[in-house]
């Protein structure tokens, strides 16, 4: 899935401090690897058809009408392609042979099938040999072989059928078998263990006066041959283990042929009213060859359940006039964001956010221990922002914005002081030292979206977003606000005494009973022409490394 441009700050942010990593998704890899893990044989014939497919679209071919060309170049007969995939239970596979040449010649090629590598028989397919004939102005023709079906449980099986010998009718025009000489053929089991899932994405149980214990079903579709296995668990949502239902964690298991078993679940009673709450139920880890349905929540490596826990209609009607005022309260989550603050203090004070060994991430480097060290002080001052747990989130969106605002008259004050001590002009210092801190995450971010994202799209966003933010937000909106100001209430002493004798006002702000908010450009033509030049000088590098060594914006 694309990452958002918040999620590529906050990793980039993360990175520089020596906070804990955010994974980068790398989806091809993730897919061939869960089709080598099904099946090898499938995933290196899917490798294979890939790369064909790369070498094909990096050369375009124009086909010929002129007899006299062909006849020149002679005639070649092959396969339309190198791999072909098939059911068990397909009774038969065609593979489509061409020919080129002189279209006026009887052309006749002999074929023969293999058994796969490592395989001595031919249980897959029936062994077939023969000659395939084109007429004149024939093209293409096919091959028929008979797939073979039994009933046991096996793994994907293949075999290969070879031209040879082609023969033409025309003494002196030459013929020759083409690059693709031989196909593959991957028969595919169909006495398949089945694929798990859950009848349905959402189910609602009641609560009660007292614990009761909720059923959930889970079924076997598509095959139920052999023995499967797969470990499910809970996981909160709103609903929180210990208080809404118990935690649950084991292992389920389908013998030969049964297609159903059930997860039991205690479902807790409770005293007080609380709006509809939900936690999930995830399949995992399946075996004997079963799998998930990638087409229903949680794609084809979990399978997910949402539970939704209704309270009893008659607390919801006899409480409903005093709780619908409160009903976006969460007492259970409430409780439980002490023990969320307490993971933000963790990450807050261990470098790259105390991740476990277990972790498939790279130790700590000696910059991720620099960095975490430098803004230690930094982490454990926003690690005082409550976690979203509380009052809906409110709580830590006001303590944030109080944390951006004291951050920012701090780092307001400190370049104005060290631009007074070197004696850099307040216009110099804002668009250094400033702007390459408030613009520092967004570089990183643009560098990690250009070399994981196949186009430009998230590195252009993340630059026209950040000074977008900074220009409409940080100076359009509140210059907006002054400006409503004075043109409703006009101008007052300090106003007039101000503006009265400045020959750079217009005259009706100065004399007349008109006010407007006034901002002087002074060093405004010199940001714009920095900003022009810089973005000008991107623009030429862009072109130059387009043209010169075919670079583009963006990665593999």
């Amino acid at each position: 899935m694309p990452q958002t441009r918040a999620q590529r700050r906050i990793a980039a942010t993360r990175q520089m401090v020596g906070g804990r990593r955010v994974k980068q998704p790398g989806v091809m890899e993730d897919v061939l690897k869960q089709i080598d893990e099904s099946d090898e044989k499938t995933g290196h014939l899917v490798r294979e058809n890939m790369q064909v497919m790369r070498q094909t679209s990096r050369t375009k071919v124009m086909p010929s009408s002129s007899t006299t060309t062909d006849a020149f170049q002679g005639a070649c007969i092959e396969f339309s392609s190198s791999a072909y995939a098939v059911l068990e239970n397909a009774g038969s596979v065609r593979l489509f042979v061409r020919r080129t040449g002189n279209p006026e010649a009887t052309v006749t090629v002999s074929y023969v099938t293999t058994a796969g590598e490592g395989k001595s028989d031919n249980s897959c397919f029936k062994k077939t040999s023969g000659k395939l004939v084109f007429k004149p102005r024939e093209y293409e023709n096919e091959i028929e072989i008979e797939i073979q079906d039994d009933k046991k449980q096996e793994d994907a099986e293949s075999f290969t059928v070879h031209l040879r010998d082609p023969v033409i009718d025309f003494a002196d025009e030459p013929i020759s078998l083409g690059p693709i000489s031989s196909a593959i053929v991957c028969v595919i089991d169909d006495d398949a263990p089945g694929v798990v899932g859950f009848p349905q994405e959402t189910v609602t149980v009641p609560e009660d006066v007292v614990d009761r214990l909720a059923s959930f079903d889970v079924v076997r579709k598509q095959g139920c041959c052999g023995r499967i296995t797969c470990t499910y668990k809970t996981e909160d949502n709103v609903a929180i283990a210990g208080r809404d239902y118990d935690e649950a964690i084991g292992t389920l298991e389908f013998e030969d042929g049964v297609l159903s078993a059930k997860i039991h679940i205690n479902i807790k009673a409770n005293a007080r009213y609380e709006s509809t709450e939900d936690f999930r139920l995830v399949l995992e880890n399946v075996t004997g060859g079963a799998m998930f349905d990638p087409t229903m929540d949680g794609g084809s490596n979990s399978k997910v359940l949402t539970v939704y826990i209704e309270d009893r209609p008659d607390a919801k009607d006899r409480t409903k006039g005093l709780i619908d005022k409160f009903s976006a309260v969460n007492w259970d989550q409430t409780s439980v964001g002490s023990a969320n603050w307490k993971e933000q203090w963790k990450h807050a004070l261990f470098v790259n956010g105390g991740q476990d060994a277990s972790d498939e991430d790279k130790p700590a480097s000696v910059i991720d221990w620099v960095m975490h060290i430098i803004t230690l002080p930094w982490k454990l001052l926003f690690a005082l922002v409550p976690p979203p747990d509380y009052c809906g989130g409110w709580v830590c969106f006001f303590c944030a914005l109080g944390m951006i605002g004291f951050v920012t008259a701090i780092i307001s004050d400190i370049a104005s002081l060290f631009g007074c001590i070197v004696d850099l002009p307040d216009q110099v210092t804002a668009i250094t030292l400033v702007a390459l801190g408030t613009s520092l995450p967004d570089t990183f971010a643009s560098k990690t979206a250009a070399t994981h994202d196949p186009f430009a799209d998230a590195s252009l966003g993340n630059i026209t977003g950040s000074n977008s933010v900074n220009v409409f937000l940080g100076l359009g909106l509140p210059w907006m606000i002054g400006s409503i100001y004075w043109a409703v209430n006009g101008p007052n002493d300090e106003y007039t005494q101000r503006y009265k004798t400045d020959s750079e006002i217009p005259g009706n702000f100065r004399t007349s009973d008109s006010a407007a908010f006034i901002v002087k450009a002074g060093s405004l033509g010199f940001s714009v022409s920095v900003f022009a030049g810089c973005a000008i000088a991107c623009i030429i590098l862009l072109a130059v490394r387009r043209f010169a060594c075919g670079g583009e914006l963006g990665g593999g």
